[in-house]
């Protein structure tokens, strides 16, 4: 059973893994059927989205040869005595990440994704003459900056197959340059000149929106954003292996079963988390849970992983025999099988044979193995913080004579094993520990005098001290590493509640020639 307990502590982590790779690729993205029920929850925090909108749009349009060479003709006003004269203001391309700055916005109604530029895309500068109409000896020679923020709607949704797609919403509204937002400024302006510009600064920026609005219909800005949506992002977002495969033993089917519900601080999707075993595709369904979700957003993304999705790998590695596992005189003994507490003879320390002196007499110098097999499919529940994982089980005691390599049934037991672990994460991988382990045997039968469930309980424990225990936790402190490129996770920490592990991260992402 110990050994078992070993790979189910390997696959739960694993399992755990498949949906951080999904968060950590959140640009891109994920299938389903028309069924919705799920078994993991991912919720990307506006703050996500943010963070996505500010690393991925301006990478795509800096690698895009995209030539916004746009100038506004001469201007030529009146506003308040003072004449504005400007040559012909330039549109200004701003595209490197220090100056490009978007900001999200999650509208519950519309379900849209509101993405403004701020002072970057439709940014013009030139050079204004103010000068007094009535005097014409009055002049002020400034620069003139004209910021004109600007925004794009997009739907993140679902598609027919359970993909993840992507769209500019519907309606004039939602690519815009909104001109009325527009905000000028004057800078460099000569020290001896009057401040001549501000003076009637307010009248002439109502009568310059009012142009502004024909020639902005000439940059073709919604063009452009409609085709980084269709032609870019939507197609990222269905690159991701979304049957993903465990060790060559299990498939994972993270396609998404319903469409997305918005929020104002998060959008939430949802994914089957159905199991397969990998050779025949033998599919082990995940029950719907009742979780209770929080509203905690401070971090990117949260994922929801069902109890009932992990007790699909259970019963493909109980169905498939795997949760069978021979524990040896020579596992307890690590390297050297003298020191094991599975000796029906020892000199110094404790071993079987001084806690059963009958078998000492009848089997001299031998060694007792464990035949553990897991007759149930294990469970899995959540409980103060720690994951606990329920099995039950049939035992087999032998002795073995080293010697002649005989061996002889000496009892069999049934009973339950509770195995309680934490779970943390940091930046580079999945950590476990081991924080309980508890056997209760309910019937044992035995010729040994005895050989009774008080001592089996003895050695179980005993065994698991020495030898299950440390490597569960060595495995533990290496963890399980994220092999996901130009995605580094930060800030991770899990929590477990009553029927789901909750995973919190936040992400950065490296360009690929950092790398």
């Amino acid at each position: 059973m110990f050994g078992c307990l070993v790979k189910v502590g390997n696959i739960l982590i694993m399992h755990c893994f498949c949906f951080v790779i999904l968060c950590t690729l959140m640009f891109q993205n994920a299938e389903s059927s028309s069924d919705d029920k799920y078994g993991a929850i991912l919720r990307i925090t506006k703050k996500g989205l943010t963070y996505a909108a500010n690393t991925a749009f301006p990478e795509y349009w800096s690698k895009k040869d995209i030539k916004l060479n746009f100038s506004i003709p001469r201007v030529n006003e009146t506003a308040d005595d003072v004449n504005y004269f400007i040559e012909s203001l330039h549109l200004m391309t701003k595209m490197d990440n220090e100056s490009f700055k978007v900001s999200v916005d999650i509208e519950e109604e519309s379900k849209c994704v509101k993405i403004s530029i701020h002072d970057s895309l439709a940014t013009f500068e030139g050079k204004v003459q103010c000068r007094h109409i009535k005097d014409r000896s009055r002049v002020q020679n400034c620069s003139i900056t004209m910021n004109i923020p600007w925004y794009f709607k997009v739907h993140i949704g679902m598609n027919k197959s359970g993909n993840f797609s992507s769209s500019v919403c519907k309606g004039e509204e939602n690519c815009l340059i909104p001109v009325s937002d527009m905000n000028i400024s004057y800078d460099n302006c000569a020290p001896s000149e009057e401040q001549l510009c501000t003076q009637g600064e307010a009248k002439f920026e109502k009568i310059f929106k009012e142009q502004l609005k024909k020639y902005l219909k000439l940059l073709d800005v919604c063009t452009h954003i409609e085709s980084f949506v269709i032609t870019t992002l939507n197609k990222q977002m269905q690159t991701i292996e979304l049957m993903p495969h465990i060790k060559h033993l299990f498939v994972v089917d993270i396609h998404m079963s319903k469409e997305p519900t918005y929020y104002r601080d998060f959008i939430e999707t949802y994914h089957k988390g159905d199991v397969y075993w990998y050779s025949t595709m033998e599919k082990y369904p995940t029950l719907h849970a009742n979780v209770t979700l929080d509203a905690d957003n401070s971090k990117m993304l949260y994922i929801w992983v069902s109890k009932y999705a992990m007790e699909s790998f259970f019963r493909g590695i109980q169905l498939h025999g795997m949760l069978h596992f021979t524990i040896k005189a020579e596992h307890v003994g690590l390297h050297n099988r003298s020191l094991s507490g599975l000796n029906t003879t020892c000199s110094t320390g404790v071993c079987v044979g001084r806690l059963l002196p009958m078998l000492e007499k009848l089997y001299p110098n031998c060694f007792m193995d464990l035949d553990v097999y897991s007759v149930d499919v294990p469970k899995m529940n959540f409980e103060k913080n720690l994951a606990v994982v329920e099995g039950k089980m049939v035992m087999f005691v032998y002795v073995r004579n080293p010697y002649l390599g005989n061996s002889t049934l000496l009892a069999n037991l049934t009973g339950t094993v509770n195995l309680r672990f934490n779970i943390s994460m940091d930046s580079a991988a999945f950590h476990g520990e081991v924080a309980a382990f508890d056997p209760d045997l309910q019937s044992i039968h035995s010729f040994i005098e005895g050989f009774d469930i008080q001592t089996v309980d003895f050695i179980l424990r005993s065994a698991v001290v020495v030898t299950v225990e440390p490597i569960l936790n060595d495995y533990g402190r290496k963890g399980l590493d994220f092999p996901v490129r130009f995605t580094e996770v930060q800030n991770a920490e899990v929590k477990l509640i009553e029927n789901a592990m909750v995973i919190g991260c936040d992400i950065k992402h490296h360009r690929k020639e950092d790398n």
